[in-house]
């Protein structure tokens, strides 16, 4: 779940312009997300947030989504994440582990079906929602 503080209204930002020569790579990194089923479309939702295209060292773009104000109204988990020595220590003699694929991280995760809605953004090409937990909302780390 994604809880939010008591008394928050929704935000909706508008789509910021994005600089042309950056929409192929935007367009086909929103298409593989989509046909992974990471994200899905969405007609109308009450929060609404923008890409953030951000450029790596190798000259690629990486998507990130302006959650700044869903984070902002978000509460705060305060389960404390155990420690890696701990952990080891129960699974010690266990006959069978469940391991998350390292390279998909989070993406592996369902988000709660009430909270998809908090995570939609706008593109040129739609309004699309998570379906699979992301990286940059506040709780994420605990979640994970």
């Amino acid at each position: 779940m994604i809880p939010i503080k008591p008394n928050q209204k929704p935000f909706r930002q508008k789509l910021r312009k994005i600089n042309p020569k950056l929409l192929p790579s935007i367009e086909k990194d929103v298409n593989k997300l989509y046909k992974s089923g990471i994200i899905v479309p969405i007609r109308f939702s009450d929060w609404i947030s923008n890409l953030v295209p951000i450029h790596k060292k190798t000259g690629e773009i990486r998507l990130c989504i302006n959650f700044k104000n869903l984070n902002k109204v978000s509460l705060k988990d305060n389960y404390p994440l155990p420690k890696m020595d701990n952990v080891l220590k129960r699974v010690v003699g266990a006959s069978r582990m469940s391991l998350l694929d390292g390279y998909s991280r989070y993406n592996q995760i369902s988000l709660h079906e009430d909270d998809r809605d908090k995570t939609t953004f706008t593109t040129p090409w739609g309004t699309f929602h998570y379906a699979k937990m992301l990286f940059n909302l506040k709780n994420t780390g605990a979640t994970f």
